[in-house]
């Protein structure tokens, strides 16, 4: 009688060792699917994330540039020191431009960040036909 049990005990493991090896074969592609998309989010995420805290340093530093120039400005003029004045009015200009240089490099990073998108789309696309 125990070797009746034991030998339906091991046709049973049996069969849940070939169901899991089934299970894993069907669920395995997909999660290349899912583990491909969160590293491709991940890094567009991460580079998103990056770029919007360095355009923010930018500008914050553009912006204390502008202002310490309109200061020197002021008091160049105030004080007869037109050097100064003219120091603060190069300032002001070197903020200005500054702050279209960091608008002209975020909008490469907004581009670059929709070229991820539709490099992923286009990816997922691919294998969801591949799968069908």
């Amino acid at each position: 009688m125990f070797n009746k049990v034991k030998e339906g005990v091991g046709l049973a493991i049996q069969d849940i060792i070939a169901f899991v090896q089934w299970l894993w074969e069907m669920i395995q592609p997909i999660l290349g699917i899912i583990i491909e998309y969160i590293k491709i989010c991940c890094s567009a995420w991460i580079g998103a994330f990056e770029g919007i805290l360095t355009g923010v340093g930018d500008i914050i530093n553009g912006v204390v540039e502008i202002l310490g120039g309109i200061i020197d400005f002021i008091v160049g003029v105030f004080t007869g020191n037109w050097q100064l004045a003219w120091e603060g009015v190069v300032c002001i200009f070197s903020g200005l431009f500054e702050g279209i240089k960091i608008s002209n490099m975020t909008v490469r990073k907004e581009s670059d960040i929709d070229q991820i998108a539709n490099a992923l789309y286009n990816k997922l696309k691919k294998q969801a036909f591949n799968m069908a």
